[in-house]
């Protein structure tokens, strides 16, 4: 039993403006969570990398991107998909902006707004991706999944031939419509295949998606913090004994803050130490690699969540290391 062409050329295109507001809504919905999840996760458990942990993410969505792959699987249209959404989000900050974060990192509030910032840029360029993809979309997957709805409501039976007169086909057609069955479809098979979500609260359950996986990174996060801290702890006491002497260990002299003139002017007052652990920073940046759950692990390559790979180049050149 089926439709004719023409009644389903005439679905096609009846569904495509309510698919692209569904994408349009549903996006700004992703941005709105994406946020929420940032600011519902654990802080880092050193006050000292919460701007580094806000740049990571900023730098690399990868975390807020894990709603759109499909569980293992599943069709792989969805899976290449969101493949595409992992290119555009994977990295996210280019180098010449990260050198100047690992530099002069910005304050919390500065780095929040980034971060926000660069969400709303993704979204609006995932819905362009996918408005520009959902035709093809429609023309299969939605069309058939409707017109089975409406063949099965119309109760056709083999006397009626199998066809649908256009005025019911239109009936039907609105009727799928006004039971949100078209939103909750696209929505579940089309944008969100890995959200696990349902008709209800998009927002939330995208939020509590990637909280998930920001509270699972996080934890590995906060290990790499630490044994990078470490290895500056050790760097500056080393310089210091080399520089200075055993003696300075035990003297106030390193810990007296001095004035940091740039252009004839005063910018910051900061002790030896303080100079020193910026050195071992700019020397060597911090530079997590978190991987995430949600994201098939061949898509996360060498990139690290705060470097793009241009970035990783530009400091393993000026490092020494590789």
């Amino acid at each position: 039993m089926s439709i004719t062409h023409a009644e389903h050329m005439k679905l096609k295109q009846y569904m495509a403006d309510d698919v692209e507001q569904f994408i349009t809504d549903g996006l700004q919905d992703w941005a709105t969570a994406a946020e929420g999840a940032v600011a519902d996760a654990q802080d880092p458990a050193d006050d000292d990398s919460i701007v580094y942990w806000l740049i990571s993410l900023a730098g690399n969505l990868l975390w807020a991107a894990t709603v759109f792959f499909p569980p293992a699987g599943l069709a792989a249209a969805g899976a290449s998909t969101a493949t595409k959404v992992a290119s555009m989000v994977g990295a996210t900050v280019g180098s010449d902006t990260i050198r100047k974060m690992a530099q002069d990192p910005p304050s919390t509030d500065e780095a929040k707004k980034f971060l926000r910032d660069m969400i709303a840029k993704k979204a609006d360029e995932l819905r362009k991706m996918f408005v520009d993809s959902a035709d093809d979309w429609i023309a299969s997957d939605l069309a058939n999944y409707v017109t089975n709805e409406m063949l099965t409501a119309a109760h056709i039976t083999p006397d009626s031939g199998g066809h649908l007169a256009d005025d019911d086909a239109e009936r039907l057609m609105q009727s799928v419509r006004e039971k949100a069955t078209l939103r909750a479809y696209t929505l579940e098979k089309f944008l969100f295949p890995g959200g696990d979500i349902t008709a209800g609260n998009l927002s939330t359950t995208l939020r509590k998606f990637m909280l998930r996986e920001l509270n699972r990174a996080l934890s590995d996060y906060n290990r790499q913090f630490r044994e990078w801290k470490k290895d500056r702890h050790d760097y500056v006491w080393q310089q210091v004994r080399e520089k200075y002497g055993y003696s300075a260990l035990t003297t106030t002299d390193l810990y007296g803050a001095m004035a940091i003139v740039k252009d004839h002017k005063v910018v910051a007052w900061k002790s030896k130490l303080d100079l020193l652990q910026d050195e071992y920073a700019e020397k060597n940046p911090f530079q997590p690699n978190v991987r995430f759950h949600g994201v098939p692990a061949h898509l996360h390559g060498p990139l690290f969540l705060t470097m793009p790979p241009d970035a990783r180049a530009y400091f393993e050149r000026i490092t020494g290391t590789n």
